[in-house]
């Protein structure tokens, strides 16, 4: 009886020793699993999982509702794009100018928003600073200015911004990005960054700012889950993964409308976005050209004048609309000549560098073709 006790307890023990060793293995599988997961994903989608870093250039506005800080320096990181960003005494992007223009140099300023900024690509080649040297390159005395600033739905703003602003730097022309339906846009918003996030929220709307900073409050106090996603990119491919599968498009709107509080947590720190939803108002087209035309009126006491540009192409009904009022303006149509080009970043979304290459290209044949700078300009061989 006590040796079969003890042949008993042996074949106990042998068990239990294979039940840890299988245990042993099967955990130190799924542990190199994990390490050659993180080390896959940090290698091969580094830029599409990194922390961002949001430029802290922005100051609140209710006029213009997005606005730089003069004289600012920072640093936007997204996938793709890794880049130092400057901000002139004027408050735009790119080196200081003079308010009054020098004499005998034709003045050029481009109004648009983020579509026109280089802080979407790792240089400042945007295609105001490449339009500025093609007409170096052609002897063309022409000075580019861009006044562009990010943030979409303000067409009515960047209108606003000209009359009141940019028409006082003395232009010769103003190029100024339109959208292609002619439908003017007013959004509702501005932007403010907070600890390292941009808040987005409505300036007439009390509550709305205080949602934001309680909404990043609320994750600077969740250092205990933040902290796994800061350390992990598995967990970041997650997150992103969730995000996708539940909003494809990443659109903010769409987010914080349907309120689900784990996708606006995960939202607000991926995309280092505060977000509140805001109103747009659509303007109609006598509103608008009624608006560009006071425009011109002024310009004109300066010989200056005003011309509407599309990437794509303008819808006929508001080409007859122009004609009839007056209104010049440039067709790029990017997207008939060059749609087999990458010209929008596949990481970050915005144009690319090909896509600013190719914007400055149309841009001076629509100068030159359309005459619009005068042959006093052009050096003498």
């Amino acid at each position: 009886m006590k040796a079969f006790s003890g042949s008993l307890s042996l074949l106990l023990r042998m068990a239990t020793y294979v039940r840890k060793s299988k245990l042993f293995k099967f955990s130190l599988f799924l542990i190199l699993i994990i390490v050659f997961l993180e080390i896959f994903l940090r290698i091969n989608y580094r830029e599409q999982l990194k922390t961002r870093i949001n430029p802290e250039i922005f100051r609140p506005d209710s006029l213009y509702s997005v606005r730089y800080i003069p004289n600012s320096k920072s640093l936007i990181s997204s996938p793709g794009v890794h880049y130092p960003v400057s901000i002139n005494s004027h408050g735009f992007i790119g080196d200081e100018f003079n308010r009054m223009r020098m004499k005998g140099v034709f003045r050029i300023i481009i109004v648009g928003m983020s579509e026109s900024t280089p802080l979407h690509m790792n240089s400042d080649n945007s295609y105001s600073v490449l339009l500025q040297k093609l007409f170096q390159l052609y002897g063309i005395r022409a000075e580019v200015i861009n006044c562009a600033i990010n943030g979409g739905g303000k067409n009515i703003q960047n209108l606003r911004l000209v009359k009141n602003e940019l028409i006082y730097f003395q232009p010769d022309l103003i190029l100024f990005n339109a959208p292609s339906s002619g439908l003017f846009e007013e959004r509702q918003y501005v932007y403010e960054i907070y600890k390292g996030y941009t808040l987005n929220y409505d300036p007439f709307d009390a509550l709305s700012r205080d949602i934001c900073i309680k909404r990043v409050e609320k994750i600077e106090r969740s250092w205990y889950i933040t902290s796994i996603y800061d350390c992990s990119y598995i967990v970041r491919a997650l997150c992103k993964k969730y995000i996708e599968i539940n909003n494809p498009d990443w659109n903010n709107q769409e987010v914080f409308l349907r309120n689900k509080p784990f996708e606006i947590f995960l939202y607000t720190y991926i995309r280092k976005e505060s977000y509140f939803p805001t109103i747009t108002y659509s303007y109609t087209y006598e509103r608008v050209i009624e608006m560009i035309n006071e425009i011109k009126t002024i310009l004109s006491q300066t010989n200056g004048d005003i011309i509407l540009y599309n990437y794509g192409n303008f819808e006929n009904e508001l080409k007859d609309i122009y004609a009839e009022t007056g209104i010049g303006y440039f067709e790029l149509k990017l997207n008939d000549r060059f749609s087999s080009l990458p010209i929008n970043s596949e990481l970050e979304g915005h144009m690319n560098e090909i896509g600013h290459s190719l914007v400055a290209e149309r841009l001076f044949q629509q100068i030159i073709l359309n005459d619009v700078i005068q042959s006093k300009y052009f050096n003498q061989k």
